[in-house]
C-alpha cells in the first residue's frame, strides 16, 4: 500500500483513495479518526485499510528515533 499525507491531518492510501482524517488528537494517540472510502470498498478491506494506515503511522513515528511531527512534515513537503 502507498500512503501519503495530503495534509497534515489527512492520510491517504493513493491507490483506493481511502481517506484517514485525525478528528482528534495526535497520529500516534488518536481520540478521533474519521475514515472515509469511495462506495466500491467491502467494509472488511475498509477495516484492513484503517489498520495498515495505523500500522504507517507508527512505522514512521518509529522509523530511526525520529519525532512524528517532524515525520509528517517531511513527508508532505516531499509529496
Amino acid at each position: 500500500m502507498n500512503w501519503q499525507f495530503t495534509t497534515h491531518n489527512i492520510l491517504c492510501e493513493l491507490q483506493s483513495g481511502y481517506e484517514i482524517h485525525l478528528a482528534g488528537g495526535t497520529w500516534l494517540h488518536p481520540k478521533r479518526l474519521k475514515p472515509l472510502s469511495s462506495k466500491g470498498i467491502e467494509f472488511p478491506d475498509q477495516l484492513s485499510l484503517l489498520r495498515s494506515g495505523l500500522q504507517y503511522i507508527k512505522s514512521i513515528g518509529n522509523d530511526r528515533n525520529q519525532n512524528i511531527e517532524r515525520s509528517i512534515t517531511t513527508s508532505l513537503l516531499a509529496g
